[in-house]
């Protein structure tokens, strides 16, 4: 043990080891030169950092379970993320290959679509062509359907609008239809009741019946005849029947075909 005289004229025992240490804070020339109050002062700063050292050591003892908590939680946290980025990435993934069928299934559509419109234009072409050959009152519906489709250019109105036609062509093919109006004889305009057997043939009479005749398709247009060989009576006889005004009753109709009469 080597005792030192501190400048305070009180003694303090060092140990050999904290000596050495203090004096290699020096030089071997300092060391050589160094009064008792410089080691001194030496010393006193190494025992300062030793106390120092040992205060961060216990600050450390103490701090050290939160620290490995809070390290923990920082751990599970980042597992956390890592697992919401995976699914976030696998999420990402299925938007992805939802999108590519989303697209497929557009592209799909759209085909189906150019289809549809060429294959209404056929269909539209085709009930335009009928229209010729059909009675009045039916032109007359069609020409109402028409004005509802208007000049729209939607697939699904133009296709409502054809199929009505076409329904409304269909519903009077299935029945027999009576109608009153005036025709014209090419000198005179004489008021007349109608009677249509479908959309490709009818009869007409005056009701004293001293006109008739029939209407049919000729060289793929409606035409409407006056003809002596059809009996007025007869075909006004018929539309009582048919509305009821007489007792049902068998009445023959001449159906002509080019220029021969066939009884029916």
């Amino acid at each position: 043990m080597i005792r030192l005289i501190a400048p305070s004229h009180h003694s303090f025992t060092v140990p050999r080891n904290l000596l050495l240490a203090a004096l290699t804070l020096c030089s071997a020339q300092q060391l050589s030169a160094a009064t008792p109050a410089q080691i001194d002062r030496l010393t006193e700063k190494w025992l300062q950092v030793e106390q120092q050292n040992h205060a961060l050591i216990n600050d450390w003892k103490v701090q050290k379970p939160a620290m490995q908590q809070r390290l923990s939680l920082l751990q599970a946290e980042k597992e956390q993320l890592t697992q919401m980025l995976q699914e976030s990435s696998a999420g990402q993934d299925d938007v992805e290959e939802r999108r590519s069928e989303l697209m497929a299934e557009q592209a799909e559509l759209e085909q189906q679509q150019e289809k549809l419109t060429e294959a209404l234009a056929q269909l539209a072409a085709t009930t335009d062509g009928l229209s010729p050959m059909l009675p009045e009152l039916v032109r007359n519906n069609w020409e109402k359907e028409q004005q509802a489709v208007g000049d729209q250019a939607e697939t699904s109105v133009l296709l409502q609008g054809t199929l009505a036609k076409l329904s409304d062509l269909d519903e009077f093919n299935q029945r027999i239809t009576t109608h009153e109006t005036v025709m014209s004889t090419g000198t005179d305009d004489v008021l007349v009741k109608q009677i249509y057997l479908g959309a490709g043939y009818a009869w007409f009479a005056s009701q004293g019946g001293e006109y008739a005749g029939y209407g049919r398709i000729v060289n793929h247009t409606w035409q409407w005849q006056f003809s002596d060989q059809v009996d007025g009576d007869a075909i006004n006889r018929a539309i009582d029947v048919f509305e009821k005004r007489q007792p049902p009753q068998l009445v023959q109709l001449p159906i002509i075909i080019g220029t021969e009469e066939v009884q029916p």
